[in-house]
């Protein structure tokens, strides 16, 4: 199974992006201080981040472990995406999480 980081859309759950098959590295981190976390997708192509734009609203990130934890990360108003042309690098700030165990 692995690790993997994919979006879907709140309504309807549609899936926007799956890592794992586009083998995109990824990274989340914590701000305590702001209690807010960013994620980072690397190597994504633009028409990926066009489309993520496109929902920004209505983004729900989800990240899986091996062990079948989930985490739930979403925005309480719009998350903060940011994209690097230069590196291709797309970041998500968001103020929620939610774990759970599938």
């Amino acid at each position: 199974m692995g690790t993997n980081l994919y979006i879907r859309h709140a309504i309807g759950s549609r899936l926007l992006l799956d890592c794992k098959p586009l083998q995109l590295p990824f990274n989340i981190s914590h701000d305590g201080e702001s209690n807010q976390w960013r994620i980072s997708i690397g190597n994504i192509e633009k028409e990926i981040v066009d489309r993520l734009v496109l929902n920004e609203k209505s983004l729900n990130i989800f990240f899986q472990d091996v062990d079948g934890r989930k985490d739930w990360y979403y925005a309480s108003h719009s998350p903060q995406l940011t994209y690097h042309k230069k590196d291709r690098t797309l970041t998500i700030v968001v103020d929620s999480k939610m774990s759970y165990q599938t």
